[in-house]
């Protein structure tokens, strides 16, 4: 999967890596694991195994949102929202689905700007484990979602801060 913007963001079959290339020299310039960034959340959660990991964190998918954020669709189902001047996650959406597939903008009616995120799931027929259908799922997403989520990580952390003061002024 290829996207441009400022820089070429490639990533290659079956790896957890987002090459980001210069656009001009297509020179290396830096390498995104996307296996590193979910090990930092699932550690939180819980422990997979490194196997589970790397296989869960390849890279199936990317699309780029202009001036804003990369959406990285992985192989294991999560979805991570990687700044594009930081380059560093504004979120992971775990479990998504067990694998993404596709992510693309769309205009949808009065939703103007959409991000549409299609997937799969295995799930058993008759309640057998041998037996597993794949069922395609589609998602509509708000494409702000990525400032929407930086916004509510600011108010929040304002919010501490005055709850911060307020507790002191009442010991004093």
């Amino acid at each position: 999967a290829v996207v441009v913007d400022t820089a070429l963001y490639v990533a290659k079959k079956n790896s957890p890596f987002v090459e980001v290339r210069g656009k001009k020299t297509e020179k290396l310039c830096e390498l995104i694991d996307c296996v590193h960034f979910l090990k930092e959340e699932m550690v939180k959660v819980n422990k997979d195994s490194k196997h589970k990991m790397s296989y869960s964190g390849r890279v199936k998918t990317l699309c780029l949102q202009k001036n804003t954020a990369v959406w990285i669709g992985t192989g294991g189902g999560h979805i991570l929202l990687l700044d594009l001047s930081t380059r560093r996650i504004i979120r992971i959406i775990h479990n998504f689905c067990d694998s993404v597939r596709v992510m693309m903008t769309a205009q949808l009616g009065s939703l103007k700007n959409a991000m549409l995120v299609l997937g799969y799931n295995r799930k058993s027929t008759d309640g057998t484990q041998q037996q597993k259908e794949i069922q395609s799922c589609l998602s509509v997403w708000d494409i702000n979602l990525p400032h929407e989520v930086q916004n509510l990580e600011k108010h929040i952390e304002v919010r501490k801060e005055l709850a911060e003061k307020m507790r002191r002024i009442s010991v004093e």
